[in-house]
């Protein structure tokens, strides 16, 4: 099971969806945010990890979007400690 499909409680999922909101907000009002500034340090680990392959597959719509070609290598730079996550969510973005 991959970590975008793990059942997190509905409380975690809202926090998600709202640090997502905010980044999806951002980037629409022409002021792209960094991953980095909105994965808050405090998150519980399933938690930040979900965050984390959410707002990845995110930031790399609204990449594309511009005419970016981000690469695993951008994410895998910044976040060398999730490799394996980085490379689950990119593979699941290829799927969609």
């Amino acid at each position: 099971m991959s970590i975008r499909q793990k059942k997190l409680p509905i409380e975690a999922l809202e926090r998600i969806d709202n640090f997502c909101s905010e980044f999806e907000g951002k980037w629409q009002s022409n002021q792209p945010p960094t991953i980095e500034s909105l994965l808050p340090e405090d998150l519980p680990e399933h938690e930040r990890d979900a965050l984390l392959a959410e707002l990845i597959v995110l930031d790399v719509d609204y990449r594309q979007r511009r005419g970016e070609t981000p690469t695993s290598q951008d994410y895998l730079d910044r976040f060398p400690d999730d490799s394996a996550l980085i490379k689950e969510a990119l593979n699941e973005d290829a799927k969609r």
